[in-house]
């Protein structure tokens, strides 16, 4: 039976009681339909926009947005891996600002320079691991494409694949890639480990936007403002090594011994905390590393054995110049490395990505001031140029903002 008689419908009374009844309906309907509307956008976004309540994914209508949300996968989730890439102190991804455009002569200079220096081990890979609790829900789009290369070198047949690389994974979907660490004193790669070798010919077929070349700079940045005696203030640290830096940001490590206050800090770091790939150590201290081995192994019969190799005397043992696998050789060279009774800090020296970046603008461009002017930039010397991947990875965003789009509202 109707609470309201045929004859009262159109009353004042009715009216407003059918209209409150219409109001209280669509409010309710909203109080079921928001919050599916809320879950639906968060289902396409990322780490580090999860919390940002918004009906519409702000990288979606945002290209700032956007920018950051490509940055957070190239860089893995780890925001201090961007931070030492790039110099840009931003605490959070969310927090980064978009920087100005490379000019063409800048981008031309950059391809010009990963053709030249194509190492893999002085990159990582980007978009291809995810921090721990979120892999298992997201798939990083070069791990997607290394499962697809992995099962293309197998032929799609998981036997072949299980002999080929000694691996017992059930499956495709079961393929790793563990995150690269080649800033870390003590990371090292597998020897004759075959998915490890597929990994790195996969690393190398891939486009130049996607590498991420490793910053020494600004790890050895990271190491002076975590030392305690400088307390994070710039004022001590120049009090201290007899330098003129406005801030940690401009400081630069020399690619030799320095010859001021700092020399005891980049000693330090070049013997305890460097990768060791990235240190050259001079011909002239080779009869210095002979000894060295002489006085651990006696006899060339005791290296030979561990080294699986076959020199006829000690002499004939060379200094790695790559040191970058978990084998004898590579910790002999880093003992040596560490031993200062042996080695002079003389003979040592650096030999990093971002010096051969340097190198390489300096052979492009004998005058500072043609460079800056090619780059839109105000250098005050080629020592304080940085890698320019922040101003490349933003190049990259605007000129595919429809793809990058689509690839994280598909990617889930």
């Amino acid at each position: 039976m109707s609470i309201i008689l045929e004859s009262e419908r159109k009353t004042t009374w009715a009216k407003m009681v059918v209209f409150g009844c219409y109001v209280l309906l669509v409010i309710g309907g909203a109080t079921m339909v928001f919050p599916f509307l809320w879950m639906t956008s968060g289902s396409f976004k990322g780490k580090m926009d999860a919390h940002q309540y918004d009906l519409i994914p702000a990288f979606l209508i945002d290209d700032e947005q956007l920018f950051r949300r490509y940055l957070e996968e190239k860089y893995n989730e780890r925001v201090q891996g961007y931070r030492i890439a790039t110099r840009d102190e931003s605490p959070r991804f969310r927090m980064v600002s978009a920087p100005k455009l490379p000019t063409d002569a800048l981008l031309q200079d950059w391809e010009a320079f990963c053709q030249k220096e194509s190492n893999p081990f002085y990159y990582h890979l980007g978009s291809v691991t995810a921090r721990q609790g979120v892999r298992q829900k997201i798939i990083p789009k070069n791990l997607r494409e290394y499962r697809q290369h992995i099962k293309e070198v197998s032929m799609s047949d998981m036997d072949i694949f299980r002999s080929k690389f000694s691996s017992p994974r059930p499956g495709w979907d079961y393929l790793e890639v563990n995150a690269e660490r080649f800033l870390d004193r003590n990371y090292f790669l597998p020897a004759n480990q075959g998915l490890t070798e597929e990994f790195i010919n996969f690393k190398r077929s891939r486009e130049f936007y996607e590498r991420i070349y490793l910053s020494v700079n600004g790890d050895y940045r990271n190491k002076c403002k975590a030392e305690k005696q400088f307390s994070q203030q710039i004022e001590t640290f120049n009090e201290l090594s007899g330098t003129a830096y406005q801030s940690f940001t401009d400081i630069v490590i020399s690619p030799t011994a320095p010859q001021t206050g700092e020399r005891d800090l980049w000693e330090t770091y070049v013997r305890k905390y460097i990768h060791p790939q990235f240190v050259r150590v001079s011909e002239q201290a080779h009869p210095s590393y002979t000894e060295f081995l002489r006085s651990k192994y006696h006899q060339i019969d005791n290296l030979n054995k561990l080294y699986k190799t076959s020199y006829a005397e000690f002499a004939a043992v060379q200094l790695l110049e790559q040191p970058v696998y978990s084998i004898p050789a590579t910790f002999d060279f880093i003992a040596f490395l560490e031993d200062t009774a042996s080695l002079p800090v003389e003979y040592i020296s650096l030999d990093t990505p971002e010096l051969r970046w340097k190198d390489h603008l300096r052979s492009t461009y004998p005058d500072l001031m043609d460079l800056n002017s090619a780059h839109d930039a105000n250098y005050a010397s080629f020592a304080a140029i940085p890698f320019p991947h922040q101003q490349l990875d933003y190049h990259y965003v605007q000129n595919n903002k429809l793809n990058l789009r689509w690839h994280f509202v598909t990617r889930h």
